[in-house]
C-alpha cells in the first residue's frame, strides 16, 4: 500500500484512528523535542541559574503537580546536585527520552493489534474458536459468550509476545507482515525492525538495556553481541517510527477490507 507522506492514510474504523492519534502524539512530541534541543537544553540551564542566584548554595528546580491551597501542594523536586548530573552529561537525558520514546512506539504498535482483533472478533465472532475452555461461572456471569471467549483471548495476547500475536493474526487469515505486495527489501526491513520493536523493548525494561541470551535468541541476525548495551540513536529511533506506522497502517487496510470493518 503506498502512502503518500504529506496525506497519511487514516482509517475509519475505531482501532486505526486510536493508532493514528498516539503515533501522530508520538511524532509531534519528537519534532518538538529533537527540533528544540539547543533550546530546551539552554532553558534548562537559565532555569538553573536563576535558581542558585535566588537561594545561593543549596537550591531546588520544582514542578507544581498538585495545588491544595495556596501554602499546599505536592512537586517534583529536582535538587541542586541532581539538576548538575543532567547538565554535565546532557545526552544522557536524550538516550533516555530515546529509549522511552522507542518503548512507547512497541506499546502503541501493541494495543493497535489488540484493538484491531477486537474489531475483527466482534465483527466475525468464528475467529474466537479455539480449545479455550471457561468455567459455568464464567458462564453463568456473562450476558455474551462471545464477548467472554474476547475478553480471554485479549487477555491472553497482552501477556504473551511477538510471536503470540504473528501466530494469533495468522490464524484468523490476516498476517500482520504481509508475506507479498511489496520489494523484499521492504519486507527484510519491515521483518527486522518489527522483531527489534518487540526484543529490544524488552531488554530495555527488563534488563537495562544489556543484550541477553533469550534477545540473541527471539532476534536472529540482530548485529547485536551478548552484553551489548542498547543505546536508542536517533536513525534507530526513525527505523522504529517508519516500521510500525508502515506495519499498522498496511495491516488495517487488508483488515478493514477483509472482514468489512466500518
Amino acid at each position: 500500500m503506498t502512502i503518500d507522506p504529506t496525506d497519511g492514510y487514516i482509517g475509519q474504523n475505531a482501532a486505526h484512528m486510536a493508532f493514528k492519534r498516539e503515533i501522530a502524539n508520538a511524532k509531534v512530541l519528537f519534532f518538538l523535542i529533537r527540533g528544540n534541543r539547543d533550546h530546551l537544553k539552554a532553558d534548562l540551564e537559565a532555569v538553573i541559574n536563576d535558581a542558585r542566584k535566588a537561594a545561593p548554595g543549596s537550591f531546588s528546580v520544582n514542578i507544581i503537580t498538585e495545588v491544595f491551597s495556596q501554602t499546599e501542594f505536592r512537586a517534583v523536586v529536582i535538587p541542586h546536585n541532581e539538576t548538575e548530573l543532567v547538565v554535565q552529561d546532557y545526552e544522557s537525558l536524550e538516550v533516555q527520552f530515546n529509549a522511552l520514546l522507542f518503548m512507547d512506539l512497541q506499546r502503541i504498535l501493541e494495543s493497535f493489534l489488540l484493538d484491531l482483533f477486537a474489531e475483527v472478533a466482534r465483527k466475525e465472532p468464528r475467529v474466537l474458536i479455539s480449545s479455550r475452555t471457561v468455567t459455568f461461572e464464567e458462564v453463568l456471569k456473562t450476558e455474551s459468550i462471545p464477548e467472554l471467549l474476547l475478553e480471554k483471548q485479549l487477555d491472553e495476547l497482552s501477556r504473551t509476545d511477538r510471536d503470540g500475536f504473528q501466530e494469533q493474526f495468522e490464524r484468523i487469515g490476516l498476517p500482520i507482515l504481509r508475506p507479498d505486495g511489496s520489494t523484499q527489501e521492504e519486507r527484510e526491513f519491515l521483518t527486522r525492525e518489527f522483531n527489534l520493536l518487540w526484543g529490544i523493548r524488552n531488554i530495555l525494561q527488563h534488563n537495562h538495556g544489556v543484550i541477553n541470551n533469550i534477545f540473541l535468541k527471539k532476534v536472529p541476525g540482530s548485529g547485536y553481541g551478548l552484553g551489548d548495551r542498547v543505546s536508542i540513536d536517533i536513525p534507530m529511533l526513525g527505523r522504529a517510527f517508519a516500521a510500525a506506522e508502515s506495519i499498522a497502517d498496511e495491516l488495517n487496510s487488508r483488515g478493514v477490507k477483509k472482514f468489512g470493518l466500518p
